[in-house]
């Protein structure tokens, strides 16, 4: 089994490390951040995936996974160091990455650096940044090192189990380190799972169009809600009919309020800040950019043009999407900003693992509650903005009794909606004609 060296601890690192230890490896994750890696030698999970603590905590009792702020304790007694650490977006406008924590690991490792080492690049970084990087170590380091790009794909969620049951694996090199890549992934080699490999830049490539393609399918979904909704097709029966095709596959098209995380927005924007250096033209590839904005500002005004601003709004959901409490780039807090904006006085939230995260980048204007019912409290509408399994299950009469007018509007179509309707509330669910009009009458 080998040693690997993870350099950084958020989702992709710290699922990546715990699921490799899992796979009897020997892994140290390594973070600057004394705060975090304290808390994870304790046993404290900073994120919320499920599977995650018990895998971690295992590995650590048979001593296969470590925590460190000191990358030269593990870097060179390693086979692998994993750089893992995030690529944000620095600019919106021009969809440019910030490459500041990559060059930072890539120094720090040459610097640190005293025998031949594998560098895989699990960081999701601009079409020829791992070239760049090879570049940098054979003039900085004073050892061979071998740059591999094996992007991850990962849902927050299902972090866990994506890494376990991959659908395949990308590993882009220059055709050095297959041995250690073979020994790495040894356990999935066993089970028959695909492995594509490329050169770099395609293994980069690969992740910006996974990511970008998705994000269309959501995209264009929700405008296929729209035209049903005019015309009165059930969108329902339309996306199975899509889906079925096995062509097409039924992932990614439910309708709802757009794509958000912290991966579909930035990635799409690095594609198209790829296209605009290499000048081709890519208007499909824009136009998801546009749609996406355009879901938020059409739900925002729904709402809006249905209560008076001194009325109760009730948000069920903060996360960007069930399973995670990360609220990066969340539909729901979009929403929320755009009714404080226009002057909503009093929002109720409840969202079974965000409201630690959402209370960081919303303002007191939002109250947060033990319970889904009780942010229903006095609400003159009730919004459903996560599918998180418990609002699936939401009691239509328990609801009308703490609510101040029956108003429901279900971003995620998860709601029984006959349910609603016969305890006389007026629902909302995007993609159906029949409840436009009933959308809550103020």
């Amino acid at each position: 089994m080998l040693r690997i060296t993870v350099l950084g601890t958020g989702y992709v690192g710290l699922v990546s490390g715990v699921c490799f230890a899992d796979m009897e490896h020997h892994v140290t994750c390594v973070d600057k951040d004394i705060e975090k890696i304290t808390a994870l030698k304790t046993g404290v999970v900073p994120i919320y995936e499920e599977g995650l603590e018990g895998l971690m905590k295992k590995s650590v009792e048979q001593e296969r996974l470590k925590f460190s702020t000191i990358l030269s304790e593990s870097l060179n007694k390693s086979d692998v160091v994993m750089i893992a650490v995030g690529t944000p977006t620095s600019d919106t406008n021009s969809g440019s990455v910030n490459l500041n924590y990559i060059n930072e690991c890539v120094v720090e490792i040459a610097e640190c650096l005293s025998r031949n080492i594998l560098v895989l690049v699990k960081s999701t970084v601009p079409v020829g940044t791992c070239d760049k990087i090879q570049e940098q170590l054979n003039r900085l380091a004073k050892f061979e090192c071998t740059v591999v790009s094996n992007p991850e794909f990962l849902r927050e969620g299902t972090a866990v189990y994506d890494f376990i049951k991959p659908d395949r694996i990308v590993i882009g090199s220059d055709g050095r380190g297959k041995e250690i890549i073979d020994q790495l992934y040894s356990k999935f080699i066993e089970k028959g799972t695909k492995i594509i490999f490329s050169d770099r830049k395609t293994a980069e490539l690969i992740k910006y169009a996974s990511n970008t393609l998705l994000a269309m399918k959501i995209g264009f979904i929700n405008e296929m809600a729209d035209i049903s909704e005019k015309i009165g097709a059930d969108i329902e029966k339309l996306s199975e009919g899509i889906g079925s095709d096995k062509r097409i596959g039924n992932r990614f098209l439910t309708p709802g309020p757009g794509f958000g995380g912290s991966c579909f927005p930035k990635d799409v924007l690095a594609l198209l800040n790829l296209i605009d250096e290499v000048k081709t033209d890519g208007q499909l590839i824009k136009a998801v950019i546009r749609s996406n904005v355009n879901r938020i500002e059409k739900i925002s005004k729904e709402i809006l043009e249905s209560i008076q601003t001194k009325e109760t709004v009730a948000v069920l959901g903060l996360t960007y999407k069930a399973g995670t409490d990360d609220i990066r780039d969340s539909p729901s807090i979009k929403v929320i900003k755009r009714l404080i904006e226009a002057g909503v006085r009093k929002i109720r939230a409840y969202d079974p693992a965000g409201m630690k995260n959402a209370e960081k980048v919303l303002d007191s204007t939002v109250e947060y509650c033990t319970d889904m019912y009780e942010a229903c409290r006095g609400a003159s509408l009730v919004l459903i903005a996560t599918e998180w399994e418990i609002f699936k299950t939401i009691d239509a009469l328990k609801l009308k009794g703490v609510m101040k007018n029956l108003n429901i509007y279900d971003l995620r179509g998860i709601i029984d909606k006959e349910s609603f309707l016969k305890n006389n509330f007026n629902v909302r669910s995007i993609g159906y004609k029949q409840y436009v009009s009933q959308i809550c009458p103020s």
